[in-house]
């Protein structure tokens, strides 16, 4: 999520737009249902966020923190792309159910799977040199889906 909020704030300050750390808000990572979700932290920050604020758009750093976002978009009859626009941050197939479908920010599941296995089988194979190995980064590109709400 740090690198998701550094990227936002880099994107405004490239466009000129000042950063302003009130309209940025995190959920308090309790482990809750999905039906808890709907209606918890990030629900309540949307709507403060949207009745305290005069923004154009949103953009939900996940699909748990999307679900309470969208829940208040609803809820309060706001029209998307018309009134706000909105993206967020892991595609996921309930997406394109609501209307209009959200556009998001995808990831590649399969390949993040198929390079974290090759890291721990050189590990396992190699135990020796894995000590040896220090910590790495390794970078998977993702995808803008632009779809009906911006």
């Amino acid at each position: 999520m740090i690198e998701r909020l550094d990227g936002y704030k880099k994107a405004l300050e490239e466009a000129g737009v000042s950063v302003n750390a009130n309209l940025i808000r995190f959920g308090n990572h309790d482990s809750v249902s999905q039906r808890a979700l709907r209606h918890g932290v990030m629900y309540h920050h949307a709507m403060d966020v949207l009745s305290n604020y005069d923004i154009t758009a949103i953009f939900s750093g996940n699909n748990l923190a999307t679900l309470g976002v969208f829940s208040y978009i609803k809820e309060a009859n706001i029209q998307v792309p018309k009134d706000i626009s909105f993206i967020t941050f892991d595609d996921s197939s309930w997406l394109t159910m609501t209307t209009p479908a959200l556009s998001a920010v995808t990831q590649n599941p399969e390949k993040m799977g198929r390079v974290t296995a090759k890291l721990v089988l050189e590990r396992l194979l190699e135990p020796q040199s894995a000590e040896k190995k220090t910590f790495q980064i390794v970078r998977i590109s993702t995808q803008l889906i632009l779809r009906g709400s911006v």
